[in-house]
């Protein structure tokens, strides 16, 4: 399971930096589908410094689901950056992704993390 999770969020990264965001195949959905894969891995693990690291990269993939989801719903928000007040569809879809975040999050009982995503870009 947690080779799998590496290997989809390996792509979403590509999928990202290439700025492929949405689609099937676009990094929104690559990062979501690794996340649940990381959640699987948390059952799994028991090592405490690894699933610390495990629940860390889960919080940080879902803050960029919640930056892409709200670029693609506003092409003048780019994701990791500030541009003051967004769009109502831009809100919209950040607190769509908030929602599968907790959501996700309740099912690894972990709490909502403190991962840095800004220059991390490996599991």
């Amino acid at each position: 399971m947690y080779p799998e999770a590496i290997e989809i969020c390996k792509q979403a990264i590509e999928k990202y930096n290439a700025r492929e965001w949405t689609g099937p195949d676009g990094a929104i959905a690559l990062y979501i589908v690794g996340t649940e894969y990381l959640v699987t891995a948390l059952t799994y693990e028991k090592d405490p410094k690894t699933l610390g690291l495990l629940k860390k990269k889960m919080s940080t993939y879902m803050d960029r689901v919640e930056q892409l989801k709200a670029a693609a719903a506003a092409p003048d928000v780019q994701p990791g950056g500030s541009s003051g007040s967004i769009s109502g569809a831009a809100a919209t879809a950040l607190a769509s992704a908030r929602a599968e975040r907790l959501e996700l999050e309740r099912a690894a009982g972990s709490g909502s993390g403190s991962g840095d995503s800004k220059g991390e870009q490996t599991l």
